[in-house]
């Protein structure tokens, strides 16, 4: 991650991991949208996909309600995103596997928090992931991860190892296939971007089918603990990936937990 000012990238490339509707117009985008977060609470629940990733599962103990208090609730994400109101549609305690529905699967770490593929060289000591809509319209939504290591080293490496992943896959698109229908979602993967501070690194991703939504990725490390987030919207997410770490964050560096 050797990056000297705000907003540099982490290396020379780009990319874009965020799933799209070909095609997709009004109420469609609305209903492509909906799609994408939903595939992403099934995933955060379930933990399983069609297909594993080639290297074996990492082992960990699935994540408790207490790790869960560092998560953003929708009232808190609303007010940090900018939103008029956030719903809590899920929360789980382990990690996603969505390999089988991403393509290329090297870079489902950049498409989606807390995947077991972005942790495979880690050891997880709990995990609490939860997704935040905002209701119908389905136009903006947060998917918030905390994933504890056992060190704060630990939590750093794992950091960089994501930021480097993101730097391979920058530029590519990314298909995604629907979990409910025959669909597919491309979305354009921006360069992964580090801020002055050196604490946070963000990627953009672009739907391509001219609908507006875009999403910004964001991992931020604090204490022992790994903050891993997606925020999308319609219109320009940037900053708000960056700004759901940062509230996240805030509240890792005073819990106990």
């Amino acid at each position: 991650m050797n990056a000297t000012a705000t907003q540099n990238t982490i290396r020379g490339r780009s990319k874009v991991v965020r799933h799209t509707r070909t095609g997709a117009r009004g109420p469609v985008v609305r209903l492509a949208t909906a799609s994408v977060l939903a595939g992403l609470a099934v995933t955060a629940a379930a933990g399983t996909a069609a297909a594993a990733p080639a290297a074996p599962l990492p082992a960990f103990t699935d994540g408790s309600a207490g790790l869960a208090e560092l998560l953003l609730s929708g009232r808190e994400a609303a007010n940090v995103l900018g939103s008029d109101r956030l719903t809590e549609q899920r929360t789980a305690y382990r990690l996603g596997n969505t390999s089988g529905s991403i393509q290329p699967s090297i870079c489902v770490p950049a498409a989606k928090p807390a995947q077991a593929i972005a942790y495979v060289t880690a050891e997880p000591v709990e995990v609490a992931v939860k997704v935040l809509t905002d209701g119908g319209n389905s136009e903006q939504g947060l998917v918030e991860a905390v994933v504890e290591l056992p060190s704060k080293p630990d939590a750093l490496a794992q950091m960089k190892a994501i930021a480097d992943n993101w730097a391979d896959c920058g530029g590519l698109t990314l298909t995604q296939q629907s979990q409910s229908s025959e669909d597919s979602f491309q979305w354009k993967l921006g360069k992964p971007m580090i801020n002055k501070e050196r604490s946070i690194v963000t990627l953009s991703q672009t739907a391509l089918d001219g609908s507006g939504i875009t999403c910004e990725r964001a991992i931020g490390a604090h204490r022992a603990i790994l903050v891993d987030v997606l925020a999308c919207t319609h219109g320009d997410a940037t900053g708000q990936g960056l700004a759901a770490v940062k509230a996240i964050g805030a509240k890792a560096d005073t819990s106990p937990v």
